[in-house]
């Protein structure tokens, strides 16, 4: 259970981060 506890903060976060990457890939790439 402490492992899955622990595995599941980090999914929730990966996907702010992908959002946040994918927002920001799309204007680097019209930039280059």
């Amino acid at each position: 259970m402490g492992a899955e506890a622990r595995r599941r903060p980090v999914p929730p976060r990966a996907d702010s981060l992908d959002e946040s990457c994918s927002t920001t890939l799309p204007s680097n790439t019209s930039l280059f």
